[in-house]
């Protein structure tokens, strides 16, 4: 994708669409705040419903799942703890099985190997 719409060569949030958010935690809820905070429509979801306060405390905006964040996401941010977190979210019954009749734009991966 090229970067379009800011000094600098940042995308601008009109050129990005939606961003989904794999992962609340440590990491990924700050990304989604600072997103958001930028003007960027973020959605996030994290299988630890423990962050959903934090989320909500952000005003950002909870997917129901990973499948649910993958079909309503332009731009796909995982940030997970490591490489198995990684394999369980890209599991068949997970986020390579939701509706290809809305395919991502792109995925950025950040998980430690």
């Amino acid at each position: 994708m090229a970067a379009v719409g800011r000094p600098g060569g940042a995308p601008d949030a009109a050129s990005i669409g939606s961003i989904g958010v794999l992962g609340a935690g440590r990491m990924g809820l700050p990304i989604a705040v600072n997103l958001a905070a930028a003007g960027y429509e973020v959605t996030a979801f994290d299988v630890n419903s423990a962050r959903d306060a934090a989320l909500d405390a952000a005003a950002i905006r909870r997917s129901p799942g990973i499948r649910a964040l993958c079909r309503d996401s332009d731009l796909l941010i995982t940030v997970l703890p490591g490489a198995p977190e990684l394999g369980q979210a890209m599991a068949p019954d997970a986020l390579l099985s939701y509706d290809a009749g809305a395919p991502l734009r792109a995925a950025v991966e950040r998980s430690r190997p």
